[in-house]
């Protein structure tokens, strides 16, 4: 289960990593409230993953259902 959940945060949320270099200067980014949403952009940035995640992995299960046929 952990390798489908690995390949499947890879497809869909692509490179994220973030350097410690850069951790500090990310975390006060993602910080910030957007005026127009009223959302940091860490809570922006989950919804949107959270939404592309559940209609991805409904995706990648049809697909291995029909490979399994």
């Amino acid at each position: 289960m952990f390798l489908h959940d690995a390949i499947l945060e890879s497809v869909r949320c692509g490179d994220t990593q973030i350097t410690a270099a850069n951790l500090r200067m990310v975390i006060r980014k993602y910080s910030k409230t957007d005026p127009q949403t009223g959302q940091t952009t860490f809570q922006s940035q989950f919804d949107v993953s959270t939404c592309v995640g559940v209609v991805l992995e409904s995706l990648v299960l049809e697909l291995v259902g029909a490979l399994g046929e």
